[in-house]
């Protein structure tokens, strides 16, 4: 966790945040996803580069911050708009969660997930055909995250019905 006094900062955005860590010399690669919060932001990370950053990172862009290692992150993830919603999806692939998640074509989440856009538990998608279950968390960068609650069971034609937390 990256923290700023926001008092004495101007209001720092996800790239000053990204920027900032990639200067240290980290490939894009091993950074996961960023969630802002006021005054600080959650950056998930492989363990060693955790490590790094929380010995190197001393300021985003003209502003000094404290890093520190969280092992807990879900206490720090603000969950102020929540709307649970139910929708019916052909298969647990990420291409077909992310697709009716998010109201978007089947191929336009497989191109998403090709760019880097998505990620799944935190960490890149690799591919839209890996299998999701109860409790993974989906990023698409840009239009929210969700978290699957349930498997509800199928419909007459066999597609799955499942229970998610969208988070705006």
């Amino acid at each position: 966790m990256i923290s700023c006094n926001p008092a004495f900062s101007k209001k720092l955005a996800h790239r000053d945040f990204l920027g900032s860590v990639l200067g240290l010399g980290i490939e894009r690669s091993k950074i996961g996803d960023i969630v802002l919060n006021e005054g600080s932001a959650l950056v998930f990370c492989d363990e060693q580069v955790a490590e790094y950053v929380a010995s190197s990172l001393e300021q985003v862009g003209h502003t000094k911050v404290k890093a520190e290692i969280t092992e807990d992150a879900s206490a720090y993830i603000a969950t102020d708009e929540v709307k649970e919603t139910v929708k019916t999806v052909a298969s647990e692939r990420a291409d077909a969660v992310l697709s009716s998640a998010f109201n978007i074509s089947r191929g336009a989440a497989s191109e998403a997930i090709k760019s880097g856009k998505v990620f799944a538990n935190w960490v890149p998608a690799e591919s839209g055909s890996k299998k999701l279950s109860e409790g993974d968390v989906i990023t698409l960068r840009g239009k929210g995250r969700v978290k699957l609650l349930e498997f509800m069971g199928s419909t007459k034609k066999d597609k799955l019905i499942i229970k998610f937390q969208k988070f705006n």
